[in-house]
Formats: structure tokens, C-alpha cells, sequence
């Protein structure tokens, strides 16, 4: 494990990357959380392997972004991350995956999208 770095060095750590693992323990209090490290790795083009049940799977599954696997299960691990690495199709996908939830999910647009809605509501 690293020590935290600055927000400033978050990408250059990123940009290393091939496979970016997001994972959480499993507990039903997890399941309505959404790690941010999904839209940074997402925003680069960085395949996830996710361990996390709830909303912030189904983000990754619907934007068929990355591989889930079950929370504390190694065999699963190691099973989507064997996929991840030896089919470059896959890989592939994930990545254009990672491009359409990094645009779906851009806060500019977002914030522009909620600043029309509170326009149409006054």
C-alpha cells in the first residue's frame, strides 16, 4: 500500500495502470455507495475490476466498464481478472465502456443539466 498522495498526483498514479480494482468489504452498508474511483479510472479508459455489490456495480455492469467480482471472494477475483487479462477483446470493450460512463457522468454536463432544471422550476 502507497500513502495517500495529492489530488494532483491522483492521474499520474492512474495513468499507470492496465486494470484498476475498486474493492469493498461485503456488507449491506456498502451497497449505496458509489467509490469516486470509478469515474477517475472510468475517465482515463481504465478497465475496473470491481468488488463492490449495489448501485456502484450496476454502473460498472450497465457500462460494461469492467469485470465485477463477489466482495472477499478470491476465487471470483481471480477468475475476472484472468478475463481482463487474457482476452484483449474484452479489454477492449471495457474501455469504450469506460469512455461512455466517464461522458454520461461528466460533472460539467451534469451540473449544466441541474442548472436548467432549477431554471424550469422558478
Amino acid at each position: 500500500m502507497l500513502n495517500p498522495v495529492s489530488k494532483q498526483e491522483v492521474k499520474r498514479y492512474i495513468s499507470i495502470l492496465d486494470i484498476a480494482l475498486i474493492n469493498l468489504r461485503k456488507s449491506d452498508l456498502f451497497t449505496t455507495v458509489i467509490p469516486s474511483k470509478i469515474f477517475e479510472n472510468a475517465g482515463m479508459e481504465i478497465p475496473i475490476l470491481m468488488g463492490v455489490d449495489g448501485e456502484a456495480r450496476q454502473i460498472v455492469e450497465s457500462y460494461q466498464a469492467g469485470l465485477c467480482f463477489e466482495p472477499e471472494s478470491e476465487d471470483d477475483f481471480n477468475r475476472k481478472l484472468h478475463l481482463l487479462l487474457s482476452d484483449p477483446a474484452l479489454y477492449e470493450k471495457c474501455k469504450e465502456g469506460c469512455r461512455k460512463l466517464a461522458h454520461d457522468f461528466n460533472r460539467k454536463l451534469l451540473a449544466e443539466q441541474m442548472l436548467h432544471v432549477i431554471k424550469e422550476t422558478k
